[in-house]
């Protein structure tokens, strides 16, 4: 059941008497409002840079078939006799 704020209810219960539901209007500034500064810039280069790395990584990770055929392999060396 959800409670009197998610619901838009009037009860004084749990929310001390407050009515209506979610604030429409939020407080928090949005991205695009934000001021540009040297260190802001700084700061997205730095993520992008990383990005950039973590995404070179990503793309030197062995593939499902690679890891299917490794395993398939080393199951054959396995049932190999002596």
């Amino acid at each position: 059941m959800p409670s009197p704020e998610q619901s838009g209810g009037t009860s004084g219960d749990v929310d001390g008497g407050a009515t209506g539901g979610i604030d429409p209007s939020p407080t928090a500034t949005s991205p695009t409002s934000l001021p540009s500064s040297p260190d802001v810039e700084a700061d997205l280069a730095k993520l992008n840079r990383r990005i950039s790395q973590l995404n070179k990584k990503i793309d030197q990770l062995p593939t499902k078939r690679d890891l299917a055929d490794a395993l398939r392999a080393f199951a054959d060396e396995l049932d190999k006799p002596e």
